[in-house]
């Protein structure tokens, strides 16, 4: 397995002080948010992986976050269309300028109280499939991810939407081992997502607490870390495995080596 840090955590505002800061913990990648700024300038894309490299960094993984979240499935086609027009510009003006890309994170879609269940699924199959053909062909994945947003509660019905969809392009699921909490246990999401899981996101969920305070640093609370790693060798995953939590608010810089020490231990 590989370890990289998402951008939700970075010890600091300067990239290059991040990136030596994540090098000299022993991280192998980092992951950024492809933003509309990113799709309107791509170059800047560029200078992130430049700068990467520079502290012998790659970046596998990306989270569309121009294009997914719940505009998806929004009842209002053309809130639908804008959202696969960008996932389409991420494919055609972003990705070429990522070498070492594996995965790009996408919400396939929410639920709201005025959004009916079932068609929200529709609607994101539609446009997921759309994008997935929009894919064919790419050698990185489109991984569906399971957020707080009250659509695809169970993993035998997430699966089931990654199968309806898988066949229109290189479809799979990115998997966060701390969101899931709240509706199961992870190693039950794992054993049934199995080969579809493309990519890992760790965070910790404290029960007590409950709701986004309950997040906290892998290890630290009450997701079964050794289920966890358990089930992801019984899989076969040996993909990436990326830290989803915030720095430290005190001494950020020390986060990503407690963080990465304490995943070492757990995934040997």
């Amino acid at each position: 397995m590989q370890f990289g840090m998402s951008e939700v955590g970075f010890p600091f505002d300067d990239l290059d002080r991040s990136f030596a800061c994540l090098a000299e913990a022993g991280y192998d990648g980092v992951e950024i948010r492809i933003t509309e700024d990113h799709l309107e300038s791509p170059a800047e894309v560029g200078e992130i992986v430049d700068q990467a490299a520079d502290h012998d960094l790659v970046i596998p993984t990306v989270m569309a976050s121009a294009a997914g979240g719940s505009a998806l499935a929004d009842p209002d086609e053309a809130t639908r269309a804008a959202a696969i027009e960008k996932a389409k510009r991420t494919f055609e003006d972003v990705t070429p300028l990522l070498p070492d890309l594996e995965s790009i994170l996408l919400i396939p879609g929410g639920v709201s109280a005025d959004l009916q269940y079932d068609a929200a699924f529709d609607n994101a199959v539609t446009a997921v499939r759309e994008i997935g053909r929009a894919a064919r062909g790419a050698d990185y994945s489109i991984s569906l991810e399971y957020v707080w947003n009250d659509f695809l509660l169970s993993p035998r019905e997430f699966a089931a939407f990654v199968d309806t969809v898988s066949d229109a392009g290189p479809i799979g699921a990115y998997f966060d081992v701390g969101n899931v909490m709240h509706r199961g246990h992870p190693h039950h999401w794992i054993r049934i997502l199995d080969e579809r899981i493309d990519a890992v996101h760790v965070k910790d969920f404290d029960e007590d607490i409950g709701g986004f305070g309950g997040f906290t640093y892998p290890t630290q609370a009450d997701v079964p870390w050794e289920e966890v790693d358990k089930a992801l060798e019984e899989i076969g995953y040996d993909g990436w495995i990326t830290v989803e939590v915030s720095p430290y608010p005190t001494h950020p810089g020390h986060m990503p080596g407690h963080v990465l020490d304490n995943l070492e231990a757990t995934f040997g």
